[in-house]
């Protein structure tokens, strides 16, 4: 019998894979070479993970092709959702939450 060698991952594309993952936790993308970060923003797309706040860490970092990445996906900003203290479900009572 033959065994079939699974096709094995760079040590690179495990770290973009590992930091896609814990996407959330970023707090900065400064110092990264532009074909890093682009790579794993590629990989968050890919996960599905992007969220107002990253797309913005993305966005600060001034690469070319993160920015016609984004451009290219006509990926629009988000107006933040402000807290209201009526709660409309309820009509005018006021929400308690």
């Amino acid at each position: 019998m033959i065994k079939q060698r699974l096709p094995q991952s760079s040590l690179v594309d495990l770290c973009i894979d590992k930091v896609a993952s814990g996407c959330e936790r970023l707090t900065s993308l400064e110092g990264l070479p532009e074909e890093l970060t682009f790579a794993i923003f590629e990989a968050v797309l890919a996960k599905g993970k992007l969220t107002p706040r990253l797309l913005e860490l993305f966005w600060k970092t001034d690469h070319d092709t993160i920015r016609q990445r984004v451009t290219a996906l006509r990926i629009q900003w988000v107006p933040p959702v402000l807290p209201t203290t009526r709660n409309l479900w309820l009509h005018e009572r006021p929400g308690f939450y």
